[in-house]
């Protein structure tokens, strides 16, 4: 008890001198991109609305603050020293919770290469790949040292950028490393074990992603990754909690949320998205966000 004590003390020191490090570097709320293609951090300096966003392949650590999500029908928090590793593309409604101009909400977004997860679990050993079954596409767990430490080490490559071109490279490889041997590798591990089942809803989610605004046919999509349907559904529902089609209407509906704020016509943005009708596309925006889009575009 006095050890698991001491790791959490050791752990809210290390994420708060993140923290502090990250309020010197940003200047101002949203994504900050850096020079590290695969390496950004968010801030927000105030409490918002529920927000509806497609989560890319991401290991996301939060320094400060708190934030809430809808994950698998459930209501999480996301808190510092938590990490949430998403290894698809899945639509995901958040708020931040607790944030301040003296505290803002921070975390730090390495954009996970799955090509590179791949390559690194063909070069480890077979006996250090642990069996694993089949596993959700997004999971919240306590960051490891090891991991904030990388984290770190990459920040600090920012304070000397003609290092970054040399070591980065191996910063990256290394952080990958880690996630795979650690508690975030089964998911990884079975999304880039080819013919996997996972694998096989890796790529249906690929190609509902790239043709979301067309009409998909499940018996094609299911032929397409070699699945028969009702094992697309089950497996595709294991990962995502969503069937094949639920999942390609929240494509819809988030991308034609954001074409609304940012002022563009309800019917032209359910139009664009794929829909066929008005009243439906309005029909399904509020079932999914619990209110009208008419609403979210006044609003902004």
């Amino acid at each position: 008890m006095v050890e698991n004590s001491w790791m959490g003390q050791a752990m809210t020191e290390m994420t708060g001198k993140l923290a502090e490090k990250l309020m010197c570097l940003i200047d101002r709320d949203g994504l900050y991109p850096t020079s590290m293609k695969s390496l950004s951090f968010f801030k927000v300096s105030a409490p918002t609305h529920c927000d509806s966003n497609i989560y890319k392949p991401s290991f996301i650590v939060t320094l400060q603050g708190l934030k809430s999500l809808y994950l698998y029908g459930t209501q999480q928090t996301f808190s510092p020293g938590e990490s949430l590793i998403t290894s698809i593309d899945i639509p995901i409604q958040s708020y931040i919770v607790e944030a301040s101009i003296q505290q803002p909400y921070l975390c730090a977004i390495f954009e996970l290469n799955m090509s590179m997860v791949a390559q690194l679990m063909s070069e480890l050993d077979s006996g250090s790949q642990r069996h694993c079954s089949e596993s959700k596409g997004v999971m919240i767990v306590p960051v490891s040292d090891t991991l904030i430490d990388v984290m770190k080490r990459m920040v600090d490559l920012l304070d000397n950028p003609n290092d970054i071109p040399v070591l980065y490279p191996m910063l990256e490889r290394e952080m990958i490393y880690r996630l795979l041997m650690g508690e975030h590798g089964e998911m990884l591990r079975q999304l880039c074990t080819f013919d996997s089942s996972s694998n096989k809803v890796m790529r249906a989610i690929q190609y509902l992603n790239e043709n979301y605004k067309k009409t998909v046919r499940v018996d094609s999509l299911a032929s397409r990754v070699n699945m028969s349907v009702s094992s697309l559904h089950q497996h595709f529902k294991a990962v995502t909690l969503l069937t094949p089609l639920q999942y390609q209407k929240q494509l819809r509906l988030y991308e034609a949320r954001k074409m609304i704020m940012q002022g563009m016509e309800i019917s032209s943005a359910a139009f664009q998205v794929g829909y066929e009708s008005a009243s439906h596309f309005s029909r399904d925006y509020n079932r999914t966000f619990g209110t009208s889009p008419s609403r979210d575009r006044e609003a902004h």
